[in-house]
């Protein structure tokens, strides 16, 4: 063979498999390229739900749309990205609902302190049509669209020094809390100390002093080692962490009808492997937890303690009803107490 023919055979197969790789039927002006940044590791369950949502994607889109996923805060932390996203800058990102709530304050309500019983009761609330629509119609007001729930996780207390069992527990402990007035000001009205930190430098806080504890689920305080430190653990459901994957408003409208229905119909399926992951996690951390990191693992409050917790807090849901809206409130407090009535045992 010589060297002209090779070079043209060498030509057809790059043009081959770099075209019809993705699919005959797609041009290379109209495959699209989106870039999706999160925070946690890649085997947590956030990463395994992004990597659920790529591979959706690219399948049912047949390669017209691929998604590059940045996991561990490539991008920058949630607030970083959570702006990027609303510049437009950066196409999807996951961002926890407090901090969603400091440009949306009907977030807040997703993060009421002790008002939802127990993940399965979130869920129940968050597929819950009317009230989700809420939600994203608030952001899509603002040219953001909500793609899925990436997470939905039950938060206790973890420190280093004691069990909490009450209220009274609480009292003079250093807790790092999230960003977003809601967190600080629940730890307060139990007493606690509190401090905003971006998530990274937890750990060297908790080495130094600095903090005593935080309020986070059991399997990230695992996944981040935090459990070296902090070896006491109470599932207190004080709050859910509920995460949204959000688009930006750049990357929606570049999207055609039939690609727009498509990640519609993703939402659910996603949202159903974001249950199964959590729950995973949530299940796998308590062995690690108690048996590696010899951590102390408490039994969920009693009827009678959880009263005590709902009761230093009202003051805070007081507070936030009007910051929040009594609509996006009060539909919210009901379908929990409905929701907690199916599963309390």
């Amino acid at each position: 063979m010589n060297r002209k023919k090779w070079v043209v055979g060498v030509l057809f197969v790059l043009f081959a498999v770099g075209v019809f790789s993705v699919s005959p039927s797609v041009s290379l002006a109209e495959q699209k390229k989106f870039r999706y940044g999160y925070l946690s590791p890649p085997t947590f369950a956030m990463g395994r739900t992004s990597e659920f949502f790529k591979d959706y994607i690219e399948k049912h889109t047949g390669g017209a749309i691929t998604i590059e996923l940045y996991p561990l805060a490539q991008l920058g932390g949630m607030r970083a990205m959570f702006d990027q996203v609303m510049a437009g800058t950066l196409d999807m990102a996951t961002v926890a609902s407090p901090l969603i709530a400091t440009a949306f304050p009907e977030f807040n309500v997703l993060n009421l302190p002790f008002v939802v019983y127990n993940v399965d009761v979130m869920w129940e609330i968050l597929w819950t049509k009317d009230f989700r629509d809420k939600l994203d119609n608030a952001v899509r007001k603002k040219g953001i669209e909500p793609l899925f729930v990436c997470d939905n996780g039950a938060r206790g207390f973890l420190n280093k020094k004691r069990e909490v069992r009450s209220p009274e527990d609480m009292k003079g402990l250093k807790m790092r809390v999230m960003q977003g007035s809601i967190y600080t000001d629940m730890f307060r009205a139990m007493g606690a100390k509190t401090r905003t930190m971006p998530f990274p430098e937890v750990y060297t806080a908790l080495q130094q002093g600095l903090i005593d504890g935080e309020d986070n689920s059991l399997e990230m305080a695992v996944a981040m080692k935090f459990v070296e430190i902090e070896k006491f653990w109470t599932p207190l459901n004080q709050t859910m962490i509920v995460v949204f994957t959000l688009g930006s408003g750049k990357m929606w409208d570049s999207l055609t009808e039939e690609q727009k229905k498509i990640f519609n119909e993703a939402k659910v399926a996603v949202e159903k492997q974001s249950k199964i992951h959590m729950a995973e996690d949530a299940e796998a951390a308590i062995p690690i937890a108690k048996e590696k990191y010899g951590v102390k693992i408490g039994e969920p409050p009693t009827a009678a303690e959880l009263a005590q917790f709902r009761k230093a807090v009202e003051p805070v849901l007081e507070k936030y009803r009007n910051v929040i809206g009594p609509d996006v409130f009060d539909h919210f407090v009901k379908l929990a107490k409905e929701y907690e009535g199916k599963y309390a045992k």
